[in-house]
């Protein structure tokens, strides 16, 4: 099983969202896409190049947080390893399964539709300095 491609999704409350949506569309010089899903709760910020490799998703419950997609050739496989190592399945759908980890880290197993080029750095407002969101930092508890 190889994970083709990670997403980093940022979930935030409607008290919060229009005002994370702006921040983190400056902050990454991207675009914001028209809202989508049955819902209408899910954003992608569009980089100026390469694919989207973080959203944006609007919680109806909690203070939000942030999430993590694996893009596989084979969702159901990467579900049934993760529920096997321990995690809970938490809604299934035609296309992506919601899982959530040992530590209570939601995530989920999306289908791979080809996403491959890294956008690359972009500049951070007047300062000279570019920058690139990479990274997601997960503290889980010594316990």
């Amino acid at each position: 099983m190889t994970v083709r491609w990670v997403t980093g999704f940022i979930d935030r409350p409607p008290s919060s969202f229009e005002a994370a949506a702006t921040f983190w569309a400056a902050v990454t010089g991207s675009d914001l896409s028209a809202m989508r899903g049955s819902q209408r709760k899910f954003a992608s910020l569009r980089p100026p190049d390469g694919d989207a490799y973080l959203r944006l998703q609007r919680v109806v419950e909690g203070r939000g947080g942030c999430h993590l997609d694996l893009h596989v050739e084979d969702v159901a496989e990467l579900a049934e390893r993760a529920v096997a190592a321990g995690a809970v399945e938490m809604e299934r759908h035609a296309t992506f399964v919601v899982l959530r980890s040992l530590t209570g880290m939601p995530g989920c197993a999306v289908p791979h539709r080809g996403e491959q080029v890294r956008p690359a750095p972009q500049p951070a407002g007047n300062s000279g300095h570019i920058h690139l969101v990479d990274q997601v930092c997960i503290d889980i508890p010594a316990t």
